[in-house]
């Protein structure tokens, strides 16, 4: 944290992709009011240790005063995730929640658009605000999202140059307003996303949030507009998004 406080990363999102860790994050949050931000779900790559108590307990941290969002949820069908089916089970029931206690939500999707939009056309009336995280799609997905009325958040993916080169040309497509950045850390990592790090700078895992500021230079040259614009906007989202309160 220090180290990202000193690139001007002043509050972080720290997301829960299983109950145990949606507790850690809570735990994180209270020890860092107004810092600090948990959300509280299920990722799709960990369905398959959901149990009988699983959503009682989301449910549970869903109305803590340190969760801002419900997720990280949603579907994957990459190589090593758990079958569909079973991701549905467990996705669909967190939405459902996200729109019972009106708290954003927060959504993985890789590979799986269509089953993904078939589940949230469901409750399309009542879905709170809603973000694609680190999003990988193509461009008729990133219009339905927009459709949709969601936001988009890019990460340090875009910085890849291969790997990021179509996220870079739909850039422009995304308004400001529902445009966010962000690292993954410690996952997603890129070249240079640990410069600076006391330990391993030249390698890019664990991914740090302080290469935050990469992510932004990226946009930036993508859309046209100076970095501190980027910053300027995205930062505005995520607040008003998350509902966060400024330091």
């Amino acid at each position: 944290m220090a180290h990202a406080q000193l690139a001007g990363v002043s509050q972080f999102i720290v997301p829960g992709s299983t109950v145990d860790e949606s507790e850690a994050a809570v735990a994180v949050a209270s020890a860092y009011p107004g810092v600090c931000f948990a959300t509280a779900g299920v990722h799709p790559y960990s369905v398959e240790s959901c149990d009988g108590e699983t959503m009682a307990r989301v449910a549970a941290l869903a109305h803590s005063p340190f969760v801002v969002a419900l997720g990280e949820c949603g579907l994957d069908t990459s190589e090593g995730f758990p079958p569909l089916e079973l991701q549905l089970k467990w996705f669909e029931p967190q939405v459902k929640l996200a729109c019972q206690v009106g708290k954003p939500l927060f959504l993985h999707e890789r590979l799986a658009h269509e089953a993904l939009m078939a589940v949230l056309e469901k409750y399309q009336a009542d879905l709170p605000p809603t973000i694609v995280h680190c999003f990988t799609g193509n461009q008729a997905e990133l219009e339905k999202y927009l459709d949709m009325g969601f936001f988009i958040s890019v990460s340090g993916i875009i910085c890849k140059k291969d790997r990021g080169a179509h996220i870079r040309d739909l850039l422009p497509r995304i308004p400001l307003d529902r445009l966010m950045v962000e690292t993954d850390a410690p996952y997603l990592g890129f070249p240079g996303c640990r410069v600076g790090a006391p330990q391993a700078p030249k390698k890019s895992y664990p991914n740090l949030p302080a290469a935050l500021p990469l992510v932004i230079k990226q946009v930036a040259q993508s859309v046209g507009l100076p970095a501190e614009k980027i910053a300027a906007s995205t930062a505005a989202a995520a607040r008003s998004f998350f509902r966060l309160a400024l330091l």
